[in-house]
């Protein structure tokens, strides 16, 4: 719901850049929302935590967070094939997507992963 309701607020304030309505629905209320994903893992998560088993919960949030970045790559790239074109001249469109949406969503991915990794690692039982 967190997802969906940040890619709604990027519609409302403005900065969204959308040029058919589908388009917009595709790349802000469900590209975000598949973020929610990334709690699949959360019950693997809470037993590890609770088996002191840290390696073992740092490897399920990384999953996590990959599961939910990746899905919203895929939703993006879907997005970028079927209404942009490419801004370069002679390359093919799903070239340019995949170039386009792996330059945000890979540094994306890494920081929220690192970010999380470190809000977690410190205080594992926050995550209960």
């Amino acid at each position: 719901m967190a997802g969906f309701l940040w890619g709604v607020l990027q519609i409302a304030v403005g900065t969204a850049y959308i040029l058919y309505p589908v388009q917009g629905f595709i790349d802000y209320a469900l590209a975000f929302t598949v973020l929610g994903f990334t709690g699949v893992f959360a019950e693997k998560i809470k037993q590890a935590v609770r088996q002191n088993k840290t390696k073992k919960y740092l490897a399920y949030i990384v999953l996590g967070v990959l599961l939910g970045c990746g899905l919203r790559f895929i939703v993006h790239y879907i997005a970028g094939v079927t209404f942009f074109e490419s801004a370069i001249k002679g390359q093919p469109v799903w070239l340019y997507s995949l170039i386009y949406n792996a330059s945000y969503m890979i540094p994306a991915f890494l920081l929220s992963a690192a970010v999380i990794i470190l809000l977690f690692h410190n205080h594992p039982r926050a995550l209960l």
